[in-house]
């Protein structure tokens, strides 16, 4: 059904409560909204997590690969209907995904004071060296359903991000550090 997935009221808080369940758990710090759903209006998403936070579910909400307009919008529903808005964005951040966290969020930062939390600091693994010379047996990227990393590797950005790598390497010797510890 509609409602068991995306952000509807229902999938939010029924699948909070299942979380919590497996969790053995009565609360977390934060729960997340994972990119915005079309099929669900805002003030109903930003209802939704002001519900679970009043009923002790969770401390506080974020979001997760949601656009700058897209977290503004939340908050002047919040604002609006009085409600809680976001207190952070969940994204994507590492040598080749920069822009956002950089460029786009900033103002943000300072307009209605919502942090950032990071993600995929190694950009899948690309960041460490361990695709350097291929795709190894026992990695994500050699697994079944990561056919689409394996293409993004392949591909000729990825190529070239590789590429980048390895000029790092050098730094990351004489820094006597791995790539990985010089990337974050």
């Amino acid at each position: 059904a509609e409602t068991e997935r995306g952000l509807s009221r229902k999938h939010i808080i029924e699948g909070l409560r299942d979380s919590l369940s497996r969790l053995q758990l009565e609360y977390v710090d934060i729960v997340f909204a994972n990119r915005t759903d079309i099929n669900s209006p805002m003030e109903e998403v930003v209802r939704a997590m002001t519900f679970v936070i009043n009923h002790g579910m969770a401390m506080y909400w974020g979001t997760s690969r949601w656009s700058a307009m897209e977290i503004m919008e939340a908050y002047s529903v919040a604002r609006q209907f009085n409600l809680i808005p976001p207190v952070c964005e969940q994204a994507e951040y590492h040598y080749y995904h920069r822009d956002k966290v950089e460029v786009q969020l900033p103002e943000l930062y300072h307009k209605i004071g919502v942090g950032v939390m990071t993600w995929s600091p190694l950009a899948g693994g690309l960041i460490s060296g361990k695709y350097n010379d291929g795709i190894p047996e026992d990695s994500r990227a050699a697994m079944k359903g990561y056919v689409w990393m394996k293409d993004r590797i392949f591909s000729e950005e990825g190529q070239k991000q590789l590429a980048k790598i390895k000029e790092l390497h050098p730094l990351a010797d004489r820094m006597n550090c791995t790539l990985a510890q010089l990337a974050i």
